[in-house]
Parts: C-alpha cells; structure tokens; sequence
C-alpha cells in the first residue's frame, strides 16, 4: 500500500530527519499529505506565504531561488519550503515539477504545532538545515530583507 510506508521511507532518507526516532517519524509521515504532481506543476512560488513543505519521493522538480540561481531536486528525500521555518514565513525559491511526481506535502501549521511540543527534533531540524545550506547550496542565504520591504504580506 502506497501510503504510510513510502512516508517514512521517504522521511528516513531525507537528511532533516535522519536522525529522527521512530516516534517522531511516525507522527511526522501522518502529517504529511502524499500528492502526484503533473509535470509543470508550481508548488512554491518565491515572495509568497510559505503555507507547506515539500519532501520528494519520485520526480524531477526545479527549485529557482530569488537571485536566479537553481538547482535540481531529484532525489527520495530532497525538501524544499523550509522557508516555513523562518520567522517571516516567505518562500525563499520557487519549485516547479520538470517531470510527474510525488511529493509529501506537510503543512506548516502542522508542522510548527509539532516541532514546538518537540524543542529537540526542532534544534536538531534547524541544524541540520542551516548544515546543509552552508555547506551543499552555499548560494541559498534567505533573501535580503530590505528586498522583501516591498512586498506587502496578507495573513
């Protein structure tokens, strides 16, 4: 049954939560909605209000930053959207799919409601987050602040 298992198995391969328990991974792959994308499909729009984060379990998905710069997300376990993490909540990238697909799709109230009642998966998702951003994408720094000033945010 596609489902509960491909989750966790994507979640398990995914570097934010490889050093997640059991438990957690569980209520995390609950949480997370299993979508098929067509190819074309946006999921994030950069400037927009980060409402959900995105862990691929098939398909080729693009992810363009503000600046211009891409990078290709092909891999179980690849994320993008974290952005709801950041205190504005605003995507940083805009990630469209190059190929159908299936994403996990986790919203980020969920999300947030969770990590909050759980301060040790947070630091640890955090760290490995800022890890991999310093050290595999070192181009994906958040956009400038005074770059987002313009863009009025409804919530």
């Amino acid at each position: 049954e596609k489902g509960m298992g491909t989750a966790i198995d994507a979640l398990k391969q995914s570097i934010l939560f490889k050093s997640s328990s059991d438990t957690d991974l569980d209520a995390i792959s609950r949480m997370a909605v299993s979508k098929d994308i067509e190819e074309g499909e946006t999921l994030a729009v950069s400037g927009e209000r980060a409402t959900s984060f995105y862990l691929v379990v098939s398909g080729m998905f693009l992810l363009e930053m503000h600046d211009g710069k891409s990078m290709i997300l092909d891999q179980t376990g690849a994320f993008a959207g974290l952005d709801i993490l950041s205190r504005k909540g605003i995507y940083c990238a805009t990630l469209t799919a190059l190929t159908a697909g299936n994403v996990l799709e986790i919203k980020r109230n969920d999300f947030l409601d969770f990590i909050r009642k759980d301060t040790d998966l947070a630091e640890k998702m955090m760290h490995t987050w800022n890890q991999h951003l310093s050290e595999s994408i070192s181009f994906f720094e958040p956009p400038e602040e005074e770059a987002l000033e313009g863009l009025d945010y409804q919530y």
